[in-house]
């Protein structure tokens, strides 16, 4: 992913969110 759009979407909370859809399946609810 290119550097800038990285940094938007963490701004944005958008990158964060994409990374949990991402990491959840996979080890399950953080909580």
């Amino acid at each position: 992913m290119d550097p800038q759009l990285s940094e938007d979407y963490e701004g944005s909370g958008v990158w964060t969110h994409m990374q949990s859809a991402i990491i959840c399946p996979v080890k399950g609810p953080a909580q």
